[in-house]
């Protein structure tokens, strides 16, 4: 077979079994991540580490409402900080 006849990736078809291993494969990968990542928040390692004890879960919204959570209390921290240095 020549390069012109090797299946391109996009073309490849995937068995559900492959899907399966590949997801097994990053969400292990991605347990790894978390555990090794010291720059992480323990609060944030804990959560995602809770999240994904049986794999990835479909439902992320905890995982969402803590990150808008987050993004909310930086946010009126920064106000506060900015508020405080003009007065």
């Amino acid at each position: 077979m020549s390069d012109d006849e090797t299946p391109s990736d996009e073309s490849r078809s995937y068995s559900i079994e492959d899907l399966r291993d590949i997801n097994s494969l990053a969400a292990k990968e991605l347990l790894r991540l978390i555990h090794q990542d010291q720059s992480l928040a323990p609060e944030w390692k804990d959560k995602m580490l809770d999240l994904l004890k049986d794999g990835v879960p479909e439902d992320i919204t905890p995982l969402s409402k803590m990150i808008e959570e987050g993004i909310h209390a930086s946010t009126q921290e920064a106000e506060s900080e900015e508020l405080s240095r003009d007065h």
